[in-house]
């Protein structure tokens, strides 16, 4: 594991040192991948909620229609990754879970066994002779440009006038692109698209950091091929007196070899305003803490060049709605596999729900995370979302199980908001 940069214990000092970026300063003289189609850049406001949605849900599931079917057992404690499989389910599904252990009966020679290496427990470790079937399996399932500008992920440097049309106004907190009268709306669900609160739209100034986002470098000699990233964030004072979110920690996880890349404490640049510890697990006395052991470097730059240290433009990044831990790194990369896109596509392709990484742990390997009262573990919140994506492409018969019963629940809740919502009329016009 990559021990962060020692900065010094002074706070001015620390602000000053700036002993991370230098080495990695090449990086950025290095060409950059070719400009994406600018269309999708800004996906058009979606209105789901971490709770239920409310669209129809659609009954072929994209997962589903790439893999063959495949059979998985399932054990008395849940779903356990790397179980043992009939040859003909292996044979259907090329990433079907082989067991370790069936492997090391069936040889007597030690140089025929597969290198397998130490992940902490409870996390599955990939057997090498497996990583090449694996890896093409989660290349396949990269999301094309048009879901990941759906999904709110910036697939281009933004442009200054990208920039500016992120801009919210002060009172209904609509961003500029999405509204443009001048007058006031009367009623909050008309059709008008005035401002809901003053009499005229008073946008704000745009992110600053959205000025200095940059795509990952094109090419880097030490890239690994795919890497698992989790960042716990922090709220600072933004534009306008507006809470914005910053990098606190970042972990980072080969998503092959299960090794723990770095992790590492990042010092705010903005004033923090809210240490959100609850979900960061962090508050100012830690991060003093992690500041006198050296265990913490300084800003969102020198966090997200640190991750450059480790890939390039043609890595894949595994999260869990990356898209937020993307921006508050100013980053720009469009190899990505998401696990909230990923179990969303499975559900449906105009299914708007989005499920939590703890309820996706629950239901696919019944385990549970973030269960301590001190806040969210990165490294943990990074080995469950490996997890979960290791599980979506070695059970696809079994995530097809689940997608289709995600659709029947969400079907029967739409119903039961359609009667609730008629009954209102029904007694309207009886009157």
């Amino acid at each position: 594991m990559v021990r962060a940069p020692e900065v010094e214990v002074d706070r001015i000092s620390a602000k000053e040192n700036n002993n991370v970026e230098e080495p990695l300063a090449n990086l950025e003289d290095q060409p950059r991948p070719l400009p994406q189609l600018r269309r999708g850049l800004y996906a058009p406001p979606t209105s789901f909620s971490k709770g239920d949605p409310d669209i129809e849900i659609g009954l072929r599931s994209a997962l589903a229609a790439l893999h063959t079917a495949s059979d998985s057992l399932v054990g008395p404690g849940g779903i356990t990754l790397f179980d043992a499989v009939p040859a003909k389910a292996r044979a259907d599904n090329p990433v079907a879970p082989v067991s370790v252990d069936r492997q090391e009966e069936g040889t007597n020679s030690a140089r025929s066994k597969p290198a397998v290496p130490e992940v902490p427990a409870p996390w599955s470790a990939i057997p090498v002779s497996e990583r090449d079937v694996l890896l093409d399996a989660l290349q396949a399932q990269c999301h094309p440009i048009e879901c990941l500008a759906g999904e709110r992920y910036w697939t281009q440097t933004p442009s200054p006038a990208d920039v500016d049309m992120t801009r919210q106004c002060n009172g209904c907190r609509e961003a500029q692109r999405s509204r443009y009268a001048d007058f006031i709306r009367k009623e909050r669900h008309s059709t008008s698209k005035g401002c809901t609160v003053l009499s005229v739209h008073n946008f704000a100034a745009p992110d600053a950091k959205l000025g200095m986002m940059a795509p990952t470098p094109a090419y880097n000699q030490s890239a690994h091929k795919a890497i698992v990233l989790d960042c716990e964030m922090v709220g600072v004072l933004g534009a306008n007196g507006r809470e914005c979110s910053e990098v606190v920690r970042v972990s980072a996880v080969d998503f092959l070899s299960g090794e723990i890349i770095f992790d590492t404490y990042v010092s705010p640049q903005g004033h923090v305003i809210s240490w959100r510890t609850k979900f960061s697990g962090v508050n100012s006395f830690l991060l003093a803490e992690k500041q006198r052991e050296g265990k913490l470097i300084n800003g969102w730059r020198a966090a997200r060049h640190l991750l450059w240290r480790f890939i390039d433009a043609q890595t894949i990044l595994i999260g869990h709605s990356l898209h937020h831990d993307l921006a508050v790194l100013g980053m720009v990369h469009t190899c990505v596999v998401d696990s909230a896109t990923m179990t969303r596509v499975a559900v449906g392709e105009d299914c708007q729900r989005h499920w939590a990484l703890k309820t996706l742990v629950r239901q696919f390997l019944d385990r549970d995370i973030q269960a301590g009262k001190s806040g969210h573990d990165c490294v943990e919140d990074t080995y469950a979302t490996r997890e979960v994506v290791l599980w979506c492409l070695q059970n696809t018969t079994q995530l097809r199980v689940w997608a289709a019963n995600e659709r029947r629940i969400i079907a029967e809740k739409n119903k039961e908001r359609e009667l609730l919502a008629s009954k209102p009329r029904d007694v309207a016009s009886a009157n």
